[in-house]
C-alpha cells in the first residue's frame, strides 16, 4: 500500500485508489505524513486536528482518534505501517515506496547528480504531484504551516527543471510549463525571470517586457514593493539587447556543472548558480554559457541572431505537416510534422488526416489531427464539447503568444525538443482529483512502473460521461502526468469524424500504425481513443505493437469492451456543487464572485455543474468585466441551454453538443429522452413505462441503454435522474415548433449512423 500525500491524500494499492474523506483521523494522518518516520509531538498533532482552540478533552480524544486511524489502517491491511506511539507523540514508519513525498524527493536528490538524466528524473518527480495539496484535510494549521513548505520543494524542482531546459535551448517547450507556473505563483520573482528569458530568446520581446510590467505592478499593488535586482537587470539587458537570444540549434548537450547547484528540493535557497566555466556542446562543439545578469546561465552558445516568427518552428523536411489546433488563436503552438529530413522547413497546412511524429530526448507526444475536435480546455473558443475538463479557464495565456488558447497549448514530452510534436495541454485543470489519481495509478502500474515497458501488457482504461463532461480533459491531463513513463510518446486518435459518423477500425488502424514509433528502440507510446462509439472500433487496436497503454474516451459505457478487455472504467458525471463553484472562482477572480457568491452559484446550478457550460458561462463574463453575475444568470435563464454558445466558435456549445448526441441515437432511443424530460424529479421504470406509454420491462429497457449513453445518471439501484441541463435541452427541443423531424410512424428520426460492426 502507498500513501499520496502530493494531492487530496489518498491510499493506493496499485489499482484502486481510496480518497479519504474529509475529518479528524485524516487531519492526523497528515500531519504524521507530512513529518515522514519523525516523532511527531502530541501537542502539534492536537493542534493540528483541531486547531488553536481545542476542548478540554483534546487529550483524550487524540488517543480515540489514533484509535480510528488504527483500525482504517487494517480495514486496508497495512498494519505493518500502523501508527507508533512512543514517548512525547506518535510516527508512520515510511519510505519513497509507501509515501510518494518521500519517492518525489528521493527522484529530485537522483536527479541532482545524473547529468543527462536529470531533466526525466525532475519531470517524473513532478508528475506525482496531483494537483493541489490535502483538498481534503480539514486543517487550518496544515494548510497554513506545512502545505507551504511542501509547495516550495515542488517550485525548486520545478525552477531547477526549467533553468535547464532554458540552458539546453529548449525555449518554447519551457513556456508551457511557465506560462501556468507564474500564473499560479505570481509572486516568484525566479519563474518571472526564467519565463522572460524565454520569451526574449524566441523573439518575443515585446511579450517579454510586458511580463516584467505584470510582475511590478502586482508587487506593487499587493505588497507595495518593486521587483528584486535580477529582474531589473534582466529587464534593462533586454532594453539594450544585451540578454543573449535565440535557442541553440540541434541537440545541446550540458556538460557537468553546466548548470550548477544541487537542484533538490529542500536543499539550499533560490534558484542554482551555474559555474563560470559552464560549457555548452552543440552542433559546432564546445563554447562557454554567456553568463547573464543576475547569475543565471543563458543557456546558449549560439551568437544574438533573427528571432524565430510567430507560428513557426523548425520540422523536418519531406514529411506531412502540421496547422494550429482548431480554435487556437494567433501565436498558439503548431503540432510538428514527422521526422525525415532536414531541420528548416516552414509549418504549413497539414494534409486532412495526418499523422504527425516528432522526436525528442525520449520520444515525442504525437497528434493524430484527423477528425479532433480541440482540448476544450482554454477559455472561450478553445476545442469542442467532447474535451472540456474540469478546470478553470486561465485569463494567462498558456500557448506561445499573448492571445493563445489551452487548445493551442501542448503538454510536454519526456524531455521534449525542437521539432517535437505533441498532445494538447490542459492547462489549470481542477477537479476530478478521485478520477484522475485512478486513471494515473492505472496507467503507470500503481506507480510500479510496469506500464508502457516491452514484455508487460499494455493496461486499458476507459473514460466514459455525457456530452460535455471533459472526457478527453480528463484523459490529456493524466497523460501530462504519466508523460515520462512512456518513452514513445503519446498519440491522440480521434474515432469519430467532424460529423459525428463513427471510422472504421481499419481506417484507424491504418493511421495508428503509421503514427506508431519505428522499432523498439524510442520505447511505446501512450494511445488516446477518442470518442469511441463502439467497442468493435478498438477491439483491434488493443494488441498492436508500440502502444504501452490505451485510454479509451466515449459516451458510451462500452460493456462489451469491460467484458472481454477488463480495462479500469473511470465514469464522470457532473462536477460536485463546491467544485463548479471552486471553478468559476477561480476564473472569474475570488474578488467579483465574493461580490456576487449567490450569483455565482445560482449560474453553477443553472449550467447543472456540466464542465463544458460552465467553461462557456466563465468565457462570456470573461469578455464583459462590468456584467454583472445576477444580471448575467438571468439573461440565460430568458433561453435556457440555447444562450449556452459562444459566436465565435459554434463547437463551444451546449445545444450543438447535446444535439450531437441524440443525433447518434437510434430513433426510439431519442425520442424516449426527449419524453421522459417531462418527468420531474427521480425517473423509475413504472414512472418511464407511463411516460412512454410502454410496458414496464420495455421501459427498463429503454433506461438501461440511456444510462448507458450518459444522458441518465444513477442514484442508486432502479432510481435514475436527468441532469437539469440535459433536461432543459429537451424540453426546448420538443417546444420548438415541430420538435425534431418525424417519422412515418410519428416518432422522433435523428440521424442513424451505421457502425463498424453494423449495429446502430
Amino acid at each position: 500500500m502507498r500513501f499520496q500525500l502530493l494531492g487530496p491524500l489518498s491510499i493506493t494499492d496499485g489499482r484502486d485508489v481510496v480518497v479519504l474523506p474529509p475529518a479528524k483521523p485524516t487531519s492526523l494522518l497528515a500531519a504524521l505524513l507530512v513529518r515522514p518516520g519523525e516523532v511527531v509531538p502530541t501537542d502539534r498533532l492536537r493542534r493540528a486536528v483541531w486547531g488553536e482552540e481545542q476542548p478540554a478533552t483534546a487529550k483524550a480524544a487524540l488517543q480515540s482518534c489514533v484509535l480510528r486511524l488504527r483500525r482504517l489502517f487494517a480495514k486496508y491491511d497495512i498494519e505493518e505501517q500502523a501508527v507508533v506511539a512512543v514517548a512525547g507523540g506518535y510516527r508512520v514508519p515510511a519510505d519513497g515506496d509507501t509515501l510518494d513525498l518521500l519517492h518525489f524527493r528521493r527522484l529530485v536528490s537522483d536527479a541532482a547528480g545524473a547529468g543527462e538524466n536529470e531533466l526525466p528524473l525532475l519531470r517524473t518527480a513532478l508528475g506525482l504531484w496531483r494537483g493541489p495539496l490535502l483538498t481534503n484535510v480539514p486543517s487550518e494549521i496544515l494548510h497554513r504551516d506545512e502545505v507551504p513548505r511542501l509547495v516550495e520543494e515542488r517550485l525548486r524542482a520545478l525552477e531547477r527543471l526549467c533553468e535547464i531546459q532554458l540552458a539546453r535551448g529548449r525555449c518554447r517547450e519551457v513556456l508551457v510549463d511557465l506560462w501556468e507556473a507564474t500564473r499560479t505563483h505570481p509572486h516568484h520573482e525566479g519563474l518571472a525571470a526564467q519565463l522572460m528569458r524565454a520569451l526574449y530568446r524566441v523573439g518575443r520581446q515585446t511579450e517579454a517586457l510586458a511580463e516584467y510590467r505584470r510582475v511590478r505592478e502586482h508587487l506593487r499593488d499587493e505588497l507595495g514593493v518593486d521587483p528584486g535586482a535580477e529582474l531589473q537587470s534582466l529587464e534593462l539587458a533586454i532594453l539594450r539587447g544585451d540578454e543573449p537570444r535565440g535557442p541553440v540549434a540541434g541537440t545541446v548537450r550540458l556538460t557537468a556543472g553546466a548548470v550548477g547547484g544541487a537542484g533538490a528540493a529542500g536543499a539550499g535557497g533560490g534558484r542554482p548558480a551555474p559555474s563560470s566555466g559552464a560549457v555548452v556542446e552543440g552542433p559546432g562543439g564546445a563554447a562557454p554559457v554567456p553568463q547573464e545578469r543576475g547569475g543565471a546561465p543563458s543557456g546558449g552558445s549560439v551568437p544574438p541572431g533573427p528571432p524565430v516568427p510567430e507560428g513557426m518552428r523548425p520540422v523536418s523536411a519531406g514529411a506531412p505537416t502540421a496547422e494550429p489546433w482548431p480554435g487556437t488563436g494567433p501565436g498558439a503552438r503548431p503540432f510538428a510534422a514527422a521526422p525525415g529530413g532536414a531541420p528548416g522547413a516552414a509549418v504549413g497546412p497539414r494534409a486532412p488526416g495526418a499523422c504527425h511524429a516528432g522526436t525528442s530526448d525520449a520520444g515525442a507526444l504525437r497528434t493524430s489531427a484527423a477528425g479532433t475536435d480541440g482540448t476544450g480546455a482554454g477559455g472561450a473558443g478553445t476545442g469542442g464539447p467532447e474535451s472540456v475538463g474540469a478546470g478553470p479557464v486561465e485569463a494567462a495565456p498558456v500557448g506561445d503568444g499573448p492571445g493563445a488558447s489551452g487548445a493551442g497549448a501542448s503538454i510536454p514530452g519526456a524531455g521534449g525538443g525542437p521539432g517535437s510534436s505533441r498532445l494538447p495541454r490542459v492547462p489549470g485543470f481542477t477537479g476530478r482529483a478521485r478520477e484522475t489519481a485512478a486513471l494515473v495509478a492505472h496507467l503507470t502500474g500503481g506507480g510500479r512502473g510496469e506500464a508502457g515497458r516491452p514484455g508487460s501488457a499494455a493496461p486499458v482504461a476507459v473514460v466514459s460521461g455525457g456530452p460535455g463532461m471533459g472526457k478527453t480533459a480528463l484523459a490529456l491531463h493524466a497523460a501530462r502526468l504519466v508523460a515520462d513513463r512512456f518513452p514513445g510518446g503519446g498519440l491522440l486518435l480521434p474515432l469519430t469524424r467532424a460529423d459525428g459518423t463513427p471510422r472504421r477500425a481499419d481506417e484507424a488502424a491504418g493511421e495508428l500504425l503509421s503514427a506508431l514509433p519505428s522499432g523498439t528502440a524510442r520505447g511505446r507510446c501512450l494511445v488516446i481513443l477518442d470518442d469511441v462509439v463502439h467497442p468493435d472500433q478498438v477491439r483491434g487496436l488493443l494488441d498492436l505493437a508500440g502502444c504501452g497503454a490505451f485510454v479509451v474516451t466515449s459516451r458510451m459505457g462500452l460493456a462489451a469492451l469491460v467484458a472481454t478487455h477488463g480495462p479500469a472504467v473511470v465514469q464522470l458525471g457532473a462536477l460536485p456543487p463546491q467544485e463548479s463553484y471552486a471553478l468559476l472562482t477561480a476564473v472569474l477572480g475570488a474578488e467579483r464572485a465574493a461580490g456576487e457568491p449567490e450569483a455565482v452559484r445560482t449560474l453553477a446550478d443553472m449550467c447543472g455543474h456540466v464542465p463544458l457550460a460552465l467553461r462557456i458561462v466563465a468565457a462570456r463574463l470573461l469578455t464583459r468585466p462590468r456584467l454583472g453575475l445576477a444580471d448575467h444568470a438571468a439573461w440565460l435563464g430568458r433561453d435556457l441551454p440555447g444562450r449556452l454558445a459562444l459566436p465565435d466558435d459554434p463547437r463551444m456549445s451546449v445545444p450543438q453538443a447535446l444535439d450531437g448526441a441524440l443525433a447518434r441515437l437510434p430513433a426510439p432511443l431519442a425520442d424516449a429522452h426527449l419524453r421522459l424530460a417531462r418527468l420531474s424529479g427521480p425517473i423509475t421504470a413504472p414512472a418511464a413505462a407511463t411516460a412512454l406509454s410502454l410496458p414496464e420491462t420495455h421501459a427498463e429497457e429503454l433506461l438501461e441503454r440511456l444510462l448507458d449513453t450518459g444522458l441518465l445518471d444513477e442514484e442508486r439501484p432502479g432510481v435514475l435522474r436527468m441532469n437539469p441541463l440535459y433536461r432543459a435541452h429537451a424540453l426546448r427541443g420538443t417546444a420548438r415548433p415541430g420538435g425534431l423531424p418525424r417519422t412515418a410512424g410519428g416518432a422522433a428520426a435523428p440521424a442513424r449512423h451505421a457502425l463498424p460492426s453494423g449495429a446502430v
